[in-house]
């Protein structure tokens, strides 16, 4: 009904009696000792006995012949718990959607807030990096300096060996000022599945379906 599947199992009642040698397998059991006979013969009664299956009931489950009703009374019975199960799979149908909306809707906003803080975190980086570089290069300047002093007290080769030594590490270190380039926000990261997993609050990258919940 609409679409989900019950069964509507049929089964026959029947009586059970200790069962009555036939000739035949009276003849059998005293000729041959692997003769076999039933403990028990089992005969129909006509009384009808119906099992729905597919979907938990939700009133009634099973219905049967009664000394004073037949079952073929209680199909509108029947049919109705038919169709109230169908309304149940509706409703469970239903709920998994909202519950799978939810769970794309709360990955979509933890996703924003990771990719916010994926550039975030580069940001800081390339800024302690900068901030290394701008403190080597004082440190070297103070050194190149000391070389410097230092180179003025020495003579002969000594000094044009160390002047020589010197006048480099000046021009590489003029040159290599890191306040000299453009000042700017740095590159846009690629918020990529694996960039953005550190940020993902516990959740997979590569999107809702891939959660266990």
């Amino acid at each position: 009904m609409r679409g989900h599947g019950v069964d509507i199992i049929v089964k026959e009642r029947s009586t059970r009696s200790d069962h009555v040698l036939t000739a035949k397998e009276q003849r059998d059991k005293e000729r041959y000792s692997w003769s076999y006979a039933p403990r028990y013969d089992f005969t129909p009664t006509g009384r009808l006995h119906l099992e729905l299956s597919g979907g938990g009931a939700i009133r009634q489950g099973t219905f049967q012949d009664t000394k004073t009703q037949q079952v073929e009374t209680k199909l509108a019975v029947l049919l109705q718990e038919i169709g109230l199960r169908a309304d149940a799979a509706d409703e469970h149908e239903r709920r998994l959607e909202r519950e799978r909306q939810a769970r794309e809707a709360h990955w979509e906003r933890v996703r924003a807030r990771a990719a916010v803080r994926l550039q975030e975190h580069h940001q800081a980086e390339t800024l302690a990096t900068q901030v290394d570089r701008w403190h080597h290069h004082r440190l070297e300047g103070d050194y190149i300096a000391a070389l410097e002093q230092r180179t003025k007290e020495l003579a002969g080769d000594e000094r044009a060996a160390a002047e020589e030594w010197v006048s480099w590490a000046r021009r590489h270190h003029d040159s290599s000022d890191p306040l000299q380039g453009a000042i700017a926000m740095p590159e846009v990261v690629q918020p990529t599945p694996d960039a953005l997993a550190p940020f993902m609050e516990g959740l997979s990258p590569y999107g809702p379906r891939h959660q266990s919940w």
